[in-house]
This record gives C-alpha cells, sequence and structure tokens, in this order.
C-alpha cells in the first residue's frame, strides 16, 4: 500500500509541478470546516523539507481556485524565462550525439543530457548541453557515477548521474551559440584553476 504523503496533518491530495515550485492541496477531514483544506508551496532542499505560503479555508473551490493561480503564476514565470533564449532550444535526441558507451571518457567533453531527465517545461537544449568536468562517471568503466558539469548556456555547475547522459558531441558539430559559449567556459575554468593554484 503507497503511504500517504502529509503535509502536517494534512494529506496531499493534489501537487503540481512547474517551474521552481510544487503547489499541493491537502485535506485533513478532522480539522474544523473552515480548516478542512490547505494550498502550500513545497520546498526540498535536499536536507530538509517543508510547505510554506499555506492558506487554508473550508470552501473547497476558493483552494483550487488559489491553487490555479499560484501554477499559473510560475508557468508565466517559465515563459517569461524562455522568452529571454534567443537561440534554437530545440532538444537534442540520440540522433544529434554519439551515444554514451561504457567504455567512453566524458572527462572535458561537451555531453547531451537526455531531456526526461529535466521537467516537461525545461527539456531544451540549453540545458541539455553540458561541459563534464570531472567526476568518478566521466571515467570509463568506473564504479561511480557522478558527474560534474557546467552548462553551456548559463554556466551553472551541476552534477548528473552518468546514465542522464545521453552522448557527446565534437565541438565542429555544436551550435554556434554553443560553441562560443564553450570557449567562455573553458576560458573560466581555466581562470579559476589558475587563481586556486596560485594560492
Amino acid at each position: 500500500m503507497e503511504e500517504k504523503r502529509m503535509a502536517g496533518n494534512y494529506e496531499v491530495t493534489t501537487a503540481f509541478e512547474i517551474g521552481t515550485k510544487e503547489i499541493i492541496i491537502g485535506e485533513d477531514k478532522t480539522a474544523a470546516y473552515d480548516e478542512r483544506f490547505v494550498v502550500a508551496n513545497y520546498e526540498n532542499n535536499g536536507i530538509f523539507e517543508r510547505y510554506v505560503d499555506a492558506l487554508v479555508g473550508g470552501d473547497y473551490a476558493e483552494i483550487v481556485k488559489i491553487f490555479a493561480e499560484r501554477v499559473k503564476n510560475e508557468a508565466e514565470k517559465v515563459i517569461d524565462e524562455k522568452s529571454k533564449i534567443s537561440v534554437d532550444m530545440t532538444p537534442i535526441t540520440k540522433d544529434g550525439c554519439q551515444v554514451l558507451k561504457a567504455d567512453d571518457s566524458i572527462k572535458n567533453k561537451v555531453v547531451v543530457i537526455r531531456a526526461d531527465v529535466f521537467k516537461p517545461e525545461y527539456q531544451i537544449s540549453t540545458k541539455q548541453l553540458q561541459l563534464c568536468t570531472g567526476g568518478f562517471g566521466a571515467e570509463p568503466n568506473s564504479r561511480g557515477s557522478a558527474c560534474f558539469c557546467t552548462n553551456l548556456y548559463s554556466g551553472k555547475e551541476s552534477r548528473f548521474e552518468r546514465s542522464d547522459i545521453l552522448g557527446v558531441i565534437e565541438k565542429d558539430d555544436l551550435p554556434d551559440w554553443a560553441k562560443e559559449r564553450l570557449d567562455e567556459v573553458q576560458k573560466n575554468i581555466a581562470h579559476r584553476r589558475k587563481e586556486r593554484d596560485a594560492r
């Protein structure tokens, strides 16, 4: 039997993730009428979880309306964020890269993260294209699986599993924007290493 998801005394009956937020509706059938339902935002930083911006009420339709407004607001933020991306965001499939094999070393190579690793609204090439900078998973036939990567579009550093990686792309086969960003990312990494070594 599947364990019930609880937010305090409220059983989570509806949850929706969009952008950086997850919004939930919960129900406590034992609560007073005007506190039977809750709408809240769920946060989890990998160490602890909490429900914030909670509103309670007895009118389910009102709670659903607030839930819908929060989902809409987050969706609009994602749309606005993506509208500022001026490059081709078409997701990269296995036809657009060299599919990864167990004996491939991917350290210092541009890798393609599988689109389905990301939430649906972020299954785009600007999230997929990453420079793998290290980790046990970057080595061939390694028991470790962690791959440390830098996003070519944003420069943000992230950790992925080797199984998250679809394949590799040679620099000449990258879109023009990614070639330019690759040069910038590599220069930034080299600069940081030089500063670290000088300490």
